[in-house]
């Protein structure tokens, strides 16, 4: 399944997980992003998509996609917090 796009996320009741996405020094494009809405049973997906940044307004560099949050996909989500938890900590 790969997802429904919609046209705007509503962000409102997710957090974002850390999936351990690493920045390149060199990289001028923004990362791609996980959030997941555990009451709302969604997950999202924001993808850059540089070929999109001449063709849509600023605010949607990064294009959403939902899928439901099934109990395979919230048990990858429980070993993504864990793997990557000490990433989340103050130094």
């Amino acid at each position: 399944m790969c997802g429904e796009i919609p046209e705007m996320p509503d962000l409102s009741g997710a957090i974002q997980v850390n999936f351990g996405a690493q920045r390149s020094l060199y990289q001028h494009w923004p990362d791609d992003e996980l959030h997941v809405d555990e009451q709302a049973r969604i997950a999202w997906f924001l993808r850059y998509n540089g070929a999109w940044r001449r063709l849509v307004a600023e605010q949607l560099r990064l294009v959403p996609r939902r899928v439901p949050l099934t109990e395979e996909r919230a048990q990858l989500v429980a070993e993504l917090r864990a793997e990557y938890a000490s990433d989340d900590a103050p130094a």
